[in-house]
């Protein structure tokens, strides 16, 4: 896959999952079942993991090669990227989330202001 096209993907995921936000009623927003995180807490948690891919980019490319290496495997499409990201998921059931990507929670009278900051976020990804 190259860059357009995961600029393309992120942007039209990214787009439909605050569409689908700003469409939830206020109970809807904060309701989780479960124990599962509510929606406030999703968007909690996309928001610091696209600060986390911003900080990223922003570092010199030999800093990423040296911390993650280089890949040497033919390129995948993201139907296999998600599909290897589930199974990971999947196989490892006692995974720790870490401490900077547990959500926070999001109050009803925030929702706009943190929708707000993803899509500036989004709009600074992908024009870096």
């Amino acid at each position: 896959m190259d860059k357009a096209n995961i600029i393309k993907i992120l942007l039209k995921n990214h787009n439909t999952f605050i569409a689908k936000l700003e469409s939830l009623s206020d109970a809807d927003f904060t309701a989780a079942n479960n124990g599962k995180w509510n929606a406030g807490h999703q968007l909690s948690h996309i928001v610091k993991s696209v600060v986390a891919v911003q900080r990223a980019f922003e570092l010199p490319k030999s800093v990423l090669e040296d911390k993650f290496g280089t890949t040497t495997r033919k390129n995948r499409t993201y139907k296999e990227v998600v599909a290897d990201y589930l199974n990971v998921l999947h196989e490892n059931t006692d995974y720790v989330l870490l401490e900077k990507f547990t959500p926070s929670t999001i109050v009803v009278t925030d929702k706009t202001m943190v929708l707000e900051q993803l899509r500036t976020l989004i709009k600074t990804l992908v024009n870096d």
